[in-house]
């Protein structure tokens, strides 16, 4: 488990990792915090934040700003079929060639 801002980054230094969880019950470093640290080390590892609560537009929110998916700390056996679901997108969004995922962002935003 990881506590600190520079545990993080020294963690991300010895990757590659397939998926990180954010907790945010760990008050040193908030999941916000990590996804940060995260994207700005590499934007394509899935990043998935367990919490003791989720309410109203915070995953909508969390969503735009980067998070594949949250998991209750309360129910944390979906959480193996969430990180394995994220871990296999990952793998299928880098396998496209650049311009097909181009297209399918922009089309996602499009519809949106």
């Amino acid at each position: 488990m990881i506590g600190t801002r520079a545990e993080f980054l020294a963690a991300l230094q010895e990757g590659p990792w397939d998926v990180v969880l954010g907790d945010d019950s760990v008050k040193v470093v908030t999941s916000a915090d990590v996804l940060h640290l995260l994207r700005a080390h590499d934007a394509d590892i899935p990043f998935i934040a367990v919490s003791n609560t989720i309410d109203g537009d915070t995953p909508v929110e969390a969503m735009r700003g980067g998070e594949q998916d949250q998991a209750l700390s309360t129910n944390l056996r979906e959480l193996g079929p969430t990180v394995e679901r994220e871990v296999r997108e990952a793998a299928q969004h880098a396998s496209r060639p650049a311009g097909v995922e181009h297209r399918l962002r922009h089309a996602q935003h499009a519809e949106a």
